[in-house]
């Protein structure tokens, strides 16, 4: 049975999000061309998103990219290579689509990238080009170029995410001795965004440094923390959009079963209740009477004292010293008062992006935790 749902506590995603990123490209150059080396480069770029439905956002950007390349050239005694670098600024414009509203891990996106070439470097210019037929370089500072972008965009945490895409150009002309027009090229970058959502409450204490309790399983119970996101669907009913709530209430729901699924039939080492993430704050002062509900919803009359040793669990993504913030996803363990536990301790089972169900992950977790406990 699904249990319903009830607010929660969450911060809301901005309207506006704002990123940077520190991009390496790869010229695309098709072989057999008198221009015939791709060479590797970098661009520095900063985005602004608004987000205009529940899974679309438009993303305006500054982007200044630099193109590398190099080809065959003369002068009156030899031949040699003379390399080349363009500096662009651009301006992509683009729409992005998020499969998921709960958590919009990963996301597709596509648009147009005007540019504007702001200089050009040549390693060496050549003595006689018209000895090979070539004429000179036609083009310079203030050609305008046009493309388009298709690329996908990974969280690994509230702040950080990676992005790869490709920008085909419509001004490419390669069969030309002198390109030109821009080359078509692919990159992958690294983003942070500078005003990522607050944390979430069960975040505010995690970097406590507490040992770790000893554990009586006879007196144990394990507390899972299921979503509601009710915010979020008010948000999205009062904005006008009521199919998209309809279906993140559907998403959360169906997502609250696969967990309670996933513990009733994977997990064995205690007992099992539940609890809304808008009961936190009640779970962590440690008020549980009519806050702890058994899997078909009703409350449950499990009686705990000061006696019992408690875990809290949820699906979630745990806090990582490496980012600095929250990052993955997975099944996360944290003790009464919601700071996450440490290792030895198996404080989290990555779920490696659904790769891995949430099943097999609490069945993971309780043979950890069966072997964490032997060696106390």
């Amino acid at each position: 049975m699904i249990l319903p749902a009830q607010g929660q506590s969450e911060k809301m995603n901005p309207e506006w999000s704002f990123t940077t990123f520190a991009y390496a490209n790869l010229t695309n150059i098709a072989k057999h061309r008198q221009i015939y080396i791709a060479n590797t480069h970098g661009a520095f770029a900063l985005y602004g998103a608004y987000s205009i439905k529940p899974k679309y956002d438009i993303r305006f950007g500054l982007k200044v990219n630099t193109v590398a390349y190099s080809r065959n050239a003369t002068d009156s005694f030899e031949v040699f290579t003379q390399r080349i670098r363009e500096y662009y600024l651009d301006v992509p414009l683009s729409i992005f689509y998020y499969p998921n509203r709960t958590e919009r891990t990963w996301g597709l996106y596509a648009g147009v990238t005007p540019s504007v070439l702001l200089n050009k470097f040549v390693s060496k210019q050549e003595d006689n080009p018209k000895y090979y037929n070539i004429a000179r370089d036609p083009s310079g500072p203030g050609r305008f170029d046009l493309g388009i972008n298709l690329g996908a965009s990974l969280k690994l945490s509230p702040r950080w995410l990676i992005s790869a895409d490709y920008t085909y150009s419509f001004t490419n002309k390669v069969q030309e001795a002198y390109n030109p027009g821009r080359f078509s090229q692919y990159s992958i970058g690294l983003g942070f965004q500078i005003n990522a959502p607050n944390p979430k409450e069960s975040e505010i204490e995690l970097s406590k440094k507490e040992d770790i309790f000893q554990f009586q399983k006879k007196n144990m119970v394990m507390l899972v923390r299921l979503k509601t996101e009710a915010k979020k669907i008010k948000y999205y009913r009062d904005k006008g959009y009521t199919q998209d709530a309809d279906e993140l209430l559907e998403e959360v729901q169906r997502e609250n079963q696969e967990t309670i699924d996933a513990f009733e039939k994977g997990f064995a080492y205690c007992d099992i209740r539940y609890f809304y993430d808008t009961s936190s704050r009640l779970i962590s002062d440690e008020k549980y009477k009519g806050i702890v509900l058994n899997r078909d919803g009703t409350i449950s009359d499990l009686v705990i004292g000061d006696s019992t040793d408690i875990l809290i669990g949820e699906f979630g993504s745990p806090y990582s010293e490496a980012f600095g913030s929250s990052s993955g996803f997975g099944l996360v363990i944290y003790d009464y008062q919601f700071n996450q536990m440490k290792e030895p301790f198996p404080y989290y089972i990555s779920t490696y992006y659904g790769l891995v169900s949430r099943k097999e992950a609490v069945i993971k977790f309780d043979k950890k935790l069966r072997e964490y406990q032997k060696l106390r």
